[in-house]
């Protein structure tokens, strides 16, 4: 409105600077009132990533393990691509495990190469088996998936806290904040809890940054002192570490 009053030709120069003096007069009053009626600002965050179709992603991952009379580590990259994605959420990926090694009690021997598999997922992240597959019932599978388990059912505020308990861990989980990993801004969570499954315990710690811009897992890291994957089973220590390198 500004310009046009400004480029009106047939306005004399009175009534031009009365209109211009009126106009600056309404937008000094307008920016200070505007922000009564702007919206707030929602500094809550899902900390839910929504897969893409197309997606491709290349993860190092790292896991050692030392019971009694047993020490084990293994290092391989994995490549998961989105095949497709539901309306609800849910989607089906290809999940191919590429050459790794893998060392226990000191002799260190190469992983091969899998086959693609394709996979299925709900929204929530959480496998969903085919028709006729069987539960997987190894300890250590259950509580590794167990552990993805953790994010919050509703947004939640830098500083605010949420608790999860499925049947083999309860964890308290903490958004700490803002932070920058490996040069890519992230919001860091904290997490601390008990291994609780029948038979089972330990003693849970970790923490996982999500790329800012859409919740990616970027890196997560857990730690369990004090496990017993089984009643019968010494205790001992893991720890798992898994970093998203593209």
């Amino acid at each position: 409105m500004y310009q046009n009053i400004r480029l009106r030709e047939h306005s004399d120069r009175y009534c031009r600077l009365n209109r211009e003096d009126m106009i600056y007069k309404s937008l000094a009053l307008l920016a200070l009132v505007s922000p009564l009626f702007q919206p707030v600002q929602d500094d809550t965050y899902s900390l839910r990533y929504k897969e893409v179709v197309g997606d491709e992603s290349l993860y190092d991952v790292n896991m050692d393990m030392e019971f009694e009379g047993f020490q084990m580590s293994m290092s391989m990259k994995q490549k998961i691509k989105v095949l497709k994605v539901e309306e609800d959420g849910a989607y089906e990926a290809e999940e191919t495990s590429l050459e790794g090694t893998v060392k226990v009690n000191g002799t260190e021997q190469v992983i091969p190469a899998e086959e693609p598999k394709t996979n299925k997922y709900d929204k929530n992240g959480k496998s969903i088996k085919k028709e006729g597959e069987e539960e997987d019932e190894d300890p250590m599978s259950l509580l590794l998936s167990a552990l993805d388990e953790v994010d919050p059912e509703k947004p939640v505020k830098i500083g605010e806290e949420w608790l999860t308990k499925n049947k083999m861990v309860e964890v308290k989980a903490k958004l700490v904040g803002n932070e920058v990993y490996d040069e890519v801004p992230c919001l860091k969570v904290e997490l601390s809890g008990k291994v609780i499954g029948e038979g089972t315990a330990g003693d849970i710690t970790g923490t996982v940054f999500l790329r800012a811009k859409d919740f990616k897992m970027k890196f997560s890291e857990f730690k369990l002192d004090n496990t017993k994957l089984d009643a019968e089973s010494p205790a001992g220590k893991l720890a798992f570490k898994m970093v998203l390198k593209n």
